[in-house]
């Protein structure tokens, strides 16, 4: 059964009032949860144009909906006076008055009057609406798809902008920077700049004008400063010998373990053995030397006791009770 909104007499009805009316007269309407609309709508307010006092009053519009309407054959209809509006949002009826249609205007909700313009609400005892007159959000759940959509839209917008705004930032800096690098150019630079900025170009636009202008200016003041010579003269033409072959565990084992010239440095004639024979001590150090390691073959005994003669008393009291024990 269609569903029937009614708009009173009193009202201005404007095209966008009679599509919101044709909206809430939907019969197959999708389900969406209370808390996921609320936050779709409070999303899309900017898309929307909903600001300031009309998203306080569509905020409190939603607050006093009912979960279950939203499902079903629910309809989410709020039954609340201009006046208790006013009284919440702490501003006129005149202003609440305009904040709601603004709200129905722009396709989130619609009216649903009575004959005297009251709005109230009877439920049944499964309480379901029975009879209900006053703002319904019926279009909202009819548009969520669409809303969504647009919210998504509006994101990558509004993305792509504060990118563009980046970029035009970071260029100005460096086309300054280079201004200052080179003084000969700089007024032309900054004029093409301020040009750039006052064209009225939106602003994605106006960060690929000044993106171009950067590259320009990158080109043209290092295009002679650095000779790209990359000949080949004086170059040492040497192939490279790399053996990525392995030896044989067996041949490896055969090789002795050092080189050859460890093998012949110490033979009979090398340079090694000819410098160790200059460096060959003479004959009266070898004799204070032979001196020496004869005094190796003396008596133990006699060492030993020439060496306990010259500690004290104590040490050879305690060396003979060592003995006796």
């Amino acid at each position: 059964m269609t569903q029937i909104t009614a708009v009173a007499s009193f009202r201005r009805v404007t095209p966008g009032i009679v599509a919101s009316a044709r909206l809430a007269m939907a019969n197959d309407v999708p389900d969406v949860t209370k808390s996921e609309i609320a936050l779709l709508l409070k999303r899309a307010a900017p898309v929307l144009g909903i600001d300031g006092t009309a998203y306080h009053v569509m905020d409190i519009l939603l607050g006093l909906s009912r979960a279950e309407d939203w499902k079903g054959a629910g309809r989410p209809i709020v039954a609340i006076s201009n006046a208790k509006l006013a009284e919440y949002t702490m501003r006129s009826e005149r202003t609440v008055m305009r904040c709601i249609r603004r709200l129905v205007e722009v396709g989130i909700a619609a009216y649903r009057d009575s004959a005297t313009g009251r709005r109230f609400v009877y439920r049944d005892k499964q309480g379901d609406i029975s009879v209900g007159y006053g703002i319904d959000f019926t279009p909202s759940r009819v548009r969520a798809a669409e809303i969504r959509v647009a919210v998504e839209q509006y994101q990558v917008k509004l993305n792509r902008e504060l990118a563009a705004k980046r970029d035009i930032s970071r260029l100005t800096r460096a086309v300054e920077d280079l201004s200052n690098a080179f003084p000969e150019n700089s007024a032309t630079w900054r004029e093409q700049v301020v040009e750039l900025q006052n064209s009225g170009l939106d602003i994605e636009r106006r960060a690929e004008a000044l993106s171009a202008l950067h590259a320009e200016i990158v080109v043209s003041t290092t295009i002679d400063r650095f000779e790209h010579n990359l000949s080949c003269e004086g170059d040492i033409s040497v192939m490279p010998n790399t053996n990525t072959t392995h030896e044989s565990i067996y041949i490896s084992n055969n090789k002795r373990p050092r080189s050859n010239e460890r093998e012949d440095q110490f033979k009979v004639g090398s340079k090694a053995a000819y410098m160790a024979l200059e460096k060959k001590p003479p004959a009266d150090a070898r004799t204070k030397q032979a001196g020496l390691d004869g005094r190796e073959g003396r008596d133990p005994d006699t060492v030993q006791g020439k060496s306990w003669g010259r500690c004290p008393l104590g040490c050879s009291r305690l060396a003979a009770g060592k003995r006796r024990s």
